[in-house]
C-alpha cells in the first residue's frame, strides 16, 4: 500500500514554484522490466499452449448451479460469447491473457458460448487455436433466452458478456458489450483474496 505520494508532492511544488523536496527515488520492485526474463516468459507461454483445452455442454440447472458459485472460495468471471460474435472474437485473447495473468490466484474464469450445441466442433476449434485451458463450456439448447433466466446477473441476452461473482454468488462487477479490460482486472484485483499481495484490497478501492 502506497505510504508516500512523492511523485504528486513535486508537482505541486513546481506549481507552486517551490524547491522538490524529494528529487529521486530507487525504482525498487520486480525485476520483470529486465530483458534476460525473456527467455523464462518464452518458456512459462510454452507451456501453457500445451494444456489441454476442453469444451463440455451445460444445461441449463447446471448453468444455475455454476452461477451460484457455492463452496469453490474462488471468484468467478465468467464471459458470455459466441463464434459469430465480432466483438466476442476480438476481446477473446485479451481474456486469455487474464487466464495466465491469474492462473495462481483465487480465480476461475469460465468462457460460456452460446452457439447452438451442434456447433461444438467449430466452437472447439476456435477455442484450441486460443490454447484456451480455462474451463469452457457450451450450453446445450437452441434457445439462449433459457441461460439468461437462470443466469440472471443482470445479463439481457446479449454477447459478449462479463460478471465476476463473488464467493457468496454475489454480483461485483458486470459489464454488457465489448469488456473494457483495464476495469475488468482492476475489479478483480479489487476483490481478489489478499493472498499474495497483503494491502491489495487497500490500494485499489482507494481514492486516488
Amino acid at each position: 500500500m502506497a505510504t508516500k505520494h512523492e511523485a504528486r508532492d513535486a508537482v505541486d511544488a513546481l506549481l507552486a514554484g517551490k524547491p522538490v523536496a524529494v528529487t529521486d527515488t530507487p525504482a525498487v520492485g520486480c525485476s520483470t522490466k529486465w530483458a534476460y526474463k525473456s527467455t523464462s516468459v518464452e518458456n512459462e507461454i510454452a507451456q501453457f499452449n500445451e494444456r489441454p483445452v476442453t469444451l463440455d455442454l451445460i444445461s441449463a440447472d447446471q448453468l444455475k448451479t455454476l452461477r451460484q458459485n457455492a463452496g469453490t472460495d474462488k471468484l468467478l468471471l465468467v464471459n458470455v460469447w459466441a463464434t459469430w460474435c465480432g466483438p466476442c472474437v476480438e476481446e477473446f485473447p485479451e481474456l486469455q491473457t487474464m487466464v495466465r495473468m491469474y492462473a495462481n490466484r483465487p480465480l476461475n474464469i469460465v468462457t460460456l458460448s452460446i452457439n447452438n450445441p451442434d456447433e461444438k466442433q467449430l466452437v472447439s476449434a476456435f477455442l484450441q487455436k486460443q490454447h484456451a485451458f480455462n474451463k469452457n463450456y457450451l450450453f446445450n439448447s437452441n434457445d439462449a433466452a433459457d441461460a439468461v433466466k437462470v443466469f440472471g446477473t443482470g445479463w439481457e441476452g446479449g454477447a459478449p458478456y462479463t460478471v465476476l461473482i463473488g464467493t457468496k454468488g454475489e454480483v461485483l462487477y458486470r459489464t454488457q458489450g465489448e469488456m473494457n479490460v483495464l476495469d475488468v482486472r482492476r475489479a478483480i484485483l479489487k476483490n481478489v483474496a489478499d493472498d499474495l499481495y497483503i494491502g491489495q484490497h487497500s490500494y485499489w478501492n482507494s481514492k486516488f
